[in-house]
């Protein structure tokens, strides 16, 4: 967990390469940008929480992939 650490700049498309990863949130900072389409490599991936960031463009299709994702929290972002 990530969230409330005012962190900053933008995710890299090396984010696809943790396969393992079950829980990304990083509510409540500072993150610009895009969100990388590579997030659908994490086929681990549960919880997807981004919320409270300055991500803009479209919140990634290839989130529709990840067989088990059971939770995904955007709001308040700039799609």
């Amino acid at each position: 967990d990530c969230s409330f650490n005012s962190l900053s700049g933008t995710i890299n498309d090396q984010i696809g390469r943790l396969t393992n990863l079950e829980y990304l949130w990083i509510f409540n900072n500072a993150f610009t940008g895009t969100f990388p389409s590579t997030v659908g490599n994490l086929s681990n991936l549960r919880h997807f929480g981004i919320s409270d960031n300055y991500f803009s463009g479209t919140i990634p299709s290839e989130l529709a992939l990840i067989e088990n994702i059971k939770f995904i929290l955007t709001p308040w972002n700039d799609f």
